[in-house]
């Protein structure tokens, strides 16, 4: 199994691609979210939706679901593609559809269609089985403090090794700590903005974290800044014990 980083940018990220990941294994890829530039980032590694057998959604955010109307259009309209697998939380369906799909994707030559007609729905609960693999949903905090109301649902990875990728989420290590414990990989979502919004984890509060913690963390979905000095950026995380920041491109082979 690998895991190929299309883009490792945050939301308003221009140079590296929002933060949507690829996993392959058996000769299958499964996408995890699929921002609005997926297109572009796939292109960049010689790949389409041609490619893509399933989806994950973490959450509804435009970086993590706005490229889902470019992987059903073209299935849609491509008469040797099968659908698209959409592995999404159950809770999160109607939700994606009725607030943000629906409105491009409902009405086609004056017929209506609905959610399943472009992927094939597989609502999940706690874990999901792709290829052999469990990958367990991890609820998180992230825009709201309130899980209840706009939840984020990150993935612990049971392979060969255990691979935790977060998902958006506030510094939250008192509730995430077992996640981290368990996981011999760490994925992690990394703020480098001047100030904090909050929202994410910042950089400056990541150092925090033990160092048994950090030894096992990459960390994506910052700012452009890091890409204006990465070098500087990428020393810091190192002599701070992290395993480093990704970019676009890189792979963790398992």
């Amino acid at each position: 199994m690998k895991i190929l980083f299309l883009g490792t940018g945050s939301a308003f990220c221009i140079k590296n691609y929002h933060s949507n990941a690829l996993i392959l294994h058996n000769d299958k890829k499964l996408l995890v979210d699929a921002g609005s530039d997926i297109r572009f980032s796939l292109s960049e590694q010689n790949l389409s939706y041609k490619d893509i057998d399933g989806v994950y959604i973490s959450h509804f955010h435009n970086d993590h679901t706005g490229g889902l109307e470019y992987l059903a259009f073209k299935s849609f309209f491509d008469a040797k593609k099968k659908k698209i697998k959409l592995y999404i939380h159950e809770s999160f369906v109607d939700i994606l559809w009725e607030n943000s799909l629906k409105a491009s994707m409902g009405m086609i030559f004056d017929k209506q269609h609905n959610i399943s007609d472009f992927f094939e729905i597989v609502p999940i609960k706690k874990n999901f089985i792709w290829e052999n693999i469990c990958f367990q949903l991890i609820e998180t905090l992230h825009v709201t403090k309130s899980n209840f109301e706009t939840p984020v649902y990150g993935l612990l990875i049971n392979a060969s090794q255990k691979v935790y990728i977060t998902g958006d989420t506030r510094f939250l290590p008192d509730f995430l700590d077992k996640t981290y414990e368990l996981a011999d990989i760490i994925i992690h979502d990394t703020e480098t903005g001047k100030e904090k919004s909050i929202i994410h984890s910042h950089f400056i509060d990541l150092k925090k974290l033990k160092p048994t913690i950090k030894e096992k963390m990459y960390l994506w979905h910052y700012q452009d800044n890091v890409t204006l000095s990465f070098v500087s950026w990428q020393k810091s995380a190192l002599n701070n014990g992290f395993k480093g920041f990704l970019k676009k491109g890189d792979t963790i082979d398992l």
